[in-house]
C-alpha cells in the first residue's frame, strides 16, 4: 500500500497519482491534506490505523512538503520511504517564503496566526524526526528545482539511495514513470 503526500497548494488527486495508480501494484491512497500540522497528523494517523490492519507492506511518498510528511509517518510505521524534491526543514523553507505562505492563507481569518502555529508545529515534528531512527529513504532530486535547493537538501537528510536528475523542476513532472519503477522494487523487497 502507498500513502502519496503532496505538496504545499497541491490536492491528493493530480496527473502524478494517475501515474502512479496506473503504474503500481498496490493499491494508492493520496488525500488532499490541509495547511495545518495537527490536522495531518489527525487525519493520516486515522487512515494508517485503518489500513495498517491489513497487514501489508506500506510505503510513503513525497513532494515537497508532503515529503516532509512522507518521511514523518515512514519514521512512525518504520516504512521505506520515497522523496521527490522534499522540504526537509519546513520552518526553515516556510520562514524564507512567509509573504507567499501568508497569500495562500489569505482567505481564512487569522492567516498569520496560522502560519505562526504551523511553524511552531513543525518545529516540534522536526525535533522529533531528528530523535528518531532512520528509515529507508529513496530521494530523488532535480538540479533545476526553482522552489527548493537540492544541494542543501543533500546536506539534510541521510538517504540510501539517490537519483539526481539534471531537468525534472521542483514538480519532477517527467520522471513518475521512473518513480514508480523504483517503488514496484521495493515492493517487492
Amino acid at each position: 500500500m502507498l500513502f502519496y503526500f503532496h505538496g504545499l497548494a497541491s490536492v491528493g488527486d493530480s496527473p502524478r497519482t494517475d501515474i502512479l495508480k496506473k503504474k503500481l501494484n498496490m493499491k494508492v491512497l493520496s488525500p488532499t491534506l490541509p495547511v495545518d500540522p495537527d490536522k495531518v497528523i489527525d487525519i493520516v494517523t486515522n487512515m494508517m490505523h485503518k489500513y495498517h490492519q491489513t497487514g501489508e507492506k506500506m510505503i510513503m511518498v513525497g513532494t515537497s512538503l508532503g515529503g516532509f510528511w512522507a518521511n514523518y509517518f515512514a519514521v512512525k510505521t518504520a516504512s521505506p520511504v520515497v522523496l521527490i524534491n522534499p522540504v526537509i526543514k519546513p520552518t526553515i523553507t516556510m520562514q524564507r517564503k512567509v509573504g507567499r505562505y501568508i497569500k495562500l492563507f489569505a482567505k481564512q481569518t487569522n492567516s498569520e496566526d496560522i502560519l505562526n502555529h504551523s511553524l511552531e508545529k513543525f518545529k516540534i515534528l522536526e525535533d522529533e524526526l531528528n530523535t528518531h531512527n532512520k528509515t529507508e529513504v529513496y530521494l530523488f532530486l532535480a538540479k533545476d528545482d526553482t522552489i527548493l535547493d537540492y544541494q542543501e537538501t543533500l546536506t539534510d537528510i541521510k538517504y540510501d539511495k539517490l537519483f539526481l536528475e539534471d531537468i525534472g523542476g521542483h514538480r519532477f513532472e517527467h520522471h513518475y514513470e521512473k518513480i514508480a519503477d523504483v517503488i514496484n522494487e521495493i515492493s517487492a523487497k
